[in-house]
């Protein structure tokens, strides 16, 4: 199957994985990117039948982005690939990193190798088992700028990818809201492949709020969604929590019957 997007595809399974890693519940079974157009961005072959899931990211509104902001994002992406560099050219093991940037300390460019070469260090320093998982959050081991690190060993990986996530203040979620982007991602189930025991849809936020605000509002909890998926969550990337949202399950009827 021919790559659309390989760096959407990565973010993810970047996504992904990091909702496994904190959703119990998560379907045993193999995990790979779902074709395009025909099957959602993540499709978990079970023994029982396959698991879809979409994703879809909330984040900074445009027009939010300011010249400033973008040279600070350039700067740290700079840091990150001179990392990866360095750590593929000692040898290391193949990981896939997951770096969460604070969008309230400013770098400069006389930063970029210090930080770099103290990054590349202390992810060779804490390389998992394989299919193991390893987050970095202590304030005063990582580099500046850097909130947390986290780090994947999946056994079918054959190279590194390492990518940076933003996190920031994030406005309050309303059901409007929650509505508003689950009715975006109902108008693809009908184009997927029949045949899925479970379509799920994933809203991940990125960013986070302060603590007093990070859980949802009880009007968002409680309300209840029109859905074409049997399942939608929130999942908040960067602290972990996840919520199930409350749904009123609309059938579409299968291919074949159209």
């Amino acid at each position: 199957m021919m790559r659309e997007n390989p760096k959407h595809e990565l973010r993810n399974r970047q996504k992904v994985e990091s909702f496994k890693r904190h959703y119990s519940g998560f379907p045993k079974g193999v995990i790979r990117t779902g074709m395009p157009k025909k099957e959602p961005d993540i499709v978990v072959n079970t023994q029982v039948g396959d698991v879809g899931i979409e994703i879809t990211e909330f984040y900074r509104e445009k027009g939010q982005t300011t010249t400033a902001l973008q040279a600070q994002e350039s700067l740290k992406e700079g840091i990150v690939e001179r990392s990866q560099k360095i750590y593929e050219k000692d040898g290391n093991s193949p990981i896939i990193v997951s770096i969460f940037w604070s969008a309230h300390i400013k770098l400069n460019k006389k930063d970029v190798c210090s930080i770099s070469d103290k990054l590349k260090s202390l992810i060779a320093d804490n390389i998992p088992e394989i299919e193991g998982y390893v987050k970095l959050d202590d304030a005063f081991s990582l580099p500046d700028g850097i909130a947390a690190i986290n780090i994947y060993r999946i056994k079918e990986l054959n190279e590194s990818d390492w990518l940076n996530w933003y996190y920031d203040f994030i406005p309050d979620y309303t059901p409007e809201r929650i509505q508003q982007i689950i009715n975006e991602k109902n108008t693809k189930v009908s184009n997927y492949r029949d045949g899925f025991r479970s379509l799920w849809l994933l809203i991940v936020a990125v960013g986070t709020r302060p603590s007093s605000l990070s859980k949802l509002s009880r009007d968002v909890l409680e309300a209840t969604y029109n859905s074409y998926f049997n399942k939608v969550f929130f999942f908040e990337m960067f602290t972990g929590e996840v919520e199930e949202l409350n749904i009123q399950l609309h059938q579409i009827k299968p291919k074949s019957q159209r």
